[in-house]
């Protein structure tokens, strides 16, 4: 016979006998815990209510950054990020923070408040970061993403890019597709619900969805892949686009 189960009383007094927990220890352990845990949704995303935030320090809003390399046309672009809300692991797993110049490949903050010294060309640029949680998933939240835009040399009488700034957070490097496809996390400056559309090979659609959650992408056979990224407000998908990007996407075999 199967016994029982234990009957555990939570009726809100002092603890008076071995086994009774007062109910606002309760309350404080609970709220401790959904704090450092980050507790995730229905759709494996973190918690809106307990996602991380990231500021970006350096550059500055539009910063116009001197020319260091007259000869190459290049100037020292100095990043900081400033994350708030979890621990940032350096090495291995953990909570992950990237960032990414225009399209070269994402780069690890391997120390919260350290300067990365990166390399531009004269011209406007953008930058972009993101969190990873620990199970490799981009976070799609308010504030867990970031956007900077800032020019090497002086200005020239070029307009700064126009439209929100877009990432291709994920996939960073050649992916192989699994039974349901290709995930692809695509995040927009100043519109964490934008309207995405990714077409593909011979412009046909192979992903459509919201930047608030992760797009998947079927279909796409083995080999390089010229995707273009197109993001609209979710109140004007009638009209052309907000912003559009283009990637290069290569598909392992």
């Amino acid at each position: 016979m199967i016994p029982a189960p234990r009957r555990v009383d939570f009726s809100p007094r002092l603890a008076s006998r071995r086994g009774h927990v007062h109910p606002i220890l309760t309350t404080l352990l609970g709220a401790l815990c959904l704090a450092s845990c980050g507790r995730t949704d229905r759709a494996g995303q973190v918690d809106r209510l307990v996602a991380p935030t990231v500021r970006v320090v350096e550059p500055a809003p539009d910063a116009w950054l001197p020319v260091w390399d007259e000869g190459r046309r290049l100037g020292k672009v100095w990043v900081l990020l400033e994350p708030e809300g979890v621990r940032v692991a350096p090495t291995g797993g953990g909570w992950r923070l990237l960032f990414a110049v225009d399209d070269e490949p994402a780069t690890r903050v391997t120390e919260p408040g350290r300067a990365f010294l990166r390399k531009a060309t004269v011209g406007w640029h953008r930058l972009a970061a993101w969190f990873v949680d620990p199970e490799g998933r981009v976070v799609h939240a308010p504030g867990s993403s970031a956007f900077r835009r800032f020019r090497v040399g002086p200005p020239d009488g070029t307009p700064p890019p126009a439209g929100p700034g877009i990432v291709l957070a994920h996939p960073q490097g050649p992916v192989r597709a699994g039974p349901e496809g290709i995930r692809l996390d695509v995040l927009v400056e100043g519109l964490p619900a934008a309207f995405v559309q990714v077409l593909g090979p011979g412009d046909r659609p192979i992903a459509l969805g919201t930047s608030d959650g992760p797009l998947v992408a079927r279909d796409l056979p083995p080999g390089s892949h010229r995707l273009r990224i197109a993001v609209w407000e979710s109140s004007s998908r009638g009209r052309p686009p907000a912003a559009t990007l283009e990637r290069e996407l290569f598909v392992e075999r």
